[in-house]
């Protein structure tokens, strides 16, 4: 009866050694997966970061241009608007008969604007 119980002690000593083993096994397998993932995320974020870095370049030339070329455009602008000021003062010519000018002599109508 001894013997029965030391053989089975035995084999439940072998068993849990090859759960070992396999566990064992089972934990390099993943310490390797984590370090390719790790590997894999840190890849990844160098590659992200490049991007937001460019896009900030990109963001950082866009407003000195515009910052450059500011003045210009508020001239343009300043322009613009004077024109629109003269043109909405002037009165509207037309010949007598509706049709565009054709000789050197036209027969014009001055029709003032009437108010807005």
């Amino acid at each position: 009866m001894h013997a029965e119980k030391l053989a089975k002690v035995e084999a439940r000593r072998a068993k849990e050694a090859c759960i070992a083993e396999d566990l064992r096994g089972n934990i390099a397998e993943a310490k390797t997966a984590e370090e390719e993932l790790r590997s894999t995320i840190a890849e990844l974020t160098n590659e992200r970061d490049k991007k937001f870095k460019r896009a900030e370049e990109l963001t950082a030339s866009l407003a000195e241009k515009i910052w450059k070329h500011e003045g210009d455009l508020t001239d343009w602008a300043m322009k613009l608007a004077d024109c629109a000021d003269i043109s909405s003062d002037d009165d509207v010519t037309a010949t007598s008969d509706g049709t565009a000018l054709k000789s050197s002599l036209p027969q014009a109508v001055d029709i003032p604007r009437p108010p807005l």
